[in-house]
């Protein structure tokens, strides 16, 4: 009975030590293998990731096409700032490709400029005639005597 109770013990060790080498033995390995699970990206999160990425190449071509169709905004007045920048230069004698570049302008639109304000200042430096009634006696204004006078607005 001794024998089999010993036999039995060393059974149930060699059994437990064959299962700790396997266990210690196959550890690394099922570590390993837990890694790669964590770091690899599944078949589903792959599909995913790819429908993500379809739409917003679909959402980028949209804003690209409205933009395409959005027309050019047209160019505003010019303001006064620019006009007295634009004949400064002119008086100080640049060229009309240096002033368009530095005020920010087309050529055509400093010539357009440039000749209204010679065309200003011509009609500026042309003589003003003065036409005076000929000396005679006084005429009452009609449209100054039409107006009621400052009294008669009182009275009302």
């Amino acid at each position: 009975m001794v024998s089999i109770v010993i036999l039995t013990s060393l059974t149930a060790a060699a059994a437990l030590a064959g299962l700790a080498f396997v266990i210690f033995r196959l550890q690394p390995q099922l570590k390993d293998m837990r890694e790669k699970q964590q770091r690899s990206i599944s078949v589903a999160d792959l599909a995913e990731f790819r429908d993500g990425l379809a739409e917003v190449s679909r959402r980028v071509s949209l804003v690209e096409s409205d933009l395409a169709a959005v027309p050019a905004m047209p160019r505003g007045a010019i303001n006064v700032s620019k006009r007295g920048q634009v004949i400064r230069l002119h008086r100080r004698g640049d060229d009309v490709a240096e002033i368009a570049t530095a005020v920010g302008l087309r050529r055509s639109e400093v010539d357009l400029i440039i000749k209204m304000q010679k065309l200003v200042g011509a009609a500026a430096a042309a003589p003003v005639t003065v036409m005076t009634p000929a000396p005679g006696p006084e005429r009452p204004d009609p449209v100054l005597a039409a107006r009621p006078s400052a009294g008669s607005m009182l009275r009302l």
